[in-house]
């Protein structure tokens, strides 16, 4: 346990916390974070399949990298994780 007024050393930039509050985005941060993304690649494109394809390729980018910091941050999470659902007759093995 941290005692008050005491600041905690993180061994790694990728275990410190995200934000200092709550782990949630407020919905307008969002939205206008998601409009900008569109506008800004609507003017680089000619059609609407090369528009898709950046928003899916950026929405790709993201996910990756959010995936691999929350499963970095959650060992523990993984190190438990099992399947008891057979995938190609074999069970998925403990990590």
């Amino acid at each position: 346990m941290i005692g008050v007024g005491k600041i905690k050393q993180y061994s790694n930039i990728l275990e410190k916390p995200l934000s200092k509050g709550k782990q949630e985005v407020s919905l307008s941060a969002f939205t206008f974070l998601f409009s900008e993304l569109v506008q800004y690649n609507q003017t680089r494109v000619d059609n609407i399949a090369e528009l898709e394809r950046r928003l899916e390729d950026a929405g790709y980018a993201v996910g990756a990298r959010v995936l691999e910091l929350l499963c970095h941050r959650d060992k523990v999470l993984l190190a438990s994780w099992t399947s008891t659902t057979p995938s190609f007759g074999n069970e998925v093995r403990k990590f």
